[in-house]
Order: C-alpha cells, then structure tokens, then sequence
C-alpha cells in the first residue's frame, strides 16, 4: 500500500494518505495487502477497503455491494457501481462516512465467520 500511495499524484497522494490513517485508526488490527489484484486493507484475511486511482476517477471499493447498498442513502454525492464508489479530491468521502463503510463492511465479515 505504501509504494502504490507514494506513485499517486501530490494531491491525490495526500487525500490516500488521509484515508490510510483513518483506516488504521477504525480498525487497529488491519493488515495492508492486496485483494482482487488491488492493494487493500485486509481484516481477517478479507477485503475491507480499496482506495485507487482510476484514469478518470478515484474508487473506493468495499469488496462488498453490500455495504454500499447498506448507505446507499448517504452516498448521493458520488456515483456508485454495484461493487465500488467513485470520488474526486475536489468532493472527498468525508471521514465519518468512511468510517462507517469500514465499520458496514466489518460486521459483514464478522457475520460470515
């Protein structure tokens, strides 16, 4: 995760670097990985979280639809696929609700176990 941050744009760089550290900071125990060929936040061998850039966007994919559809709500704000979210550094995923995509897609894992 650390080498595919520091490839990314300064700007983008810095909006990755933010959801690192709230990645980390929700989930303690979170091992940096990679899962469907992306680089991810692994929580029990699963896929909780990837954030990467795309040619003409940035994603989040929970490896769950889910998740998303569980806030699917609260998502207005971006388009979203069945599997992943897309946003820009200029309409960012604010804190709280990453916080609760990881914290959805957690209880989704914890369930299946």
């Amino acid at each position: 995760m650390e080498e595919y941050i520091a490839s990314l744009p300064p700007a983008i760089r810095a909006d990755f670097e933010r959801i690192r550290s709230i990645v980390h900071a929700t989930v303690p125990e979170v091992e940096e990985g990679v899962s469907y060929a992306m680089p991810a936040y692994l929580y029990k061998g699963k896929g909780v979280l990837s954030a990467i850039m795309n040619k003409n966007f940035l994603s989040l994919y929970p490896f769950s639809g889910k998740t998303l559809e569980a806030l699917r709500d609260r998502l207005g704000a971006y388009e979203l696929t069945s599997g992943s979210l897309h946003f820009s550094v200029d309409n960012p995923v604010p804190e709280g609700l990453l916080k609760d995509l990881i914290t959805t897609r957690l209880a989704e894992i914890d369930q299946k176990k």
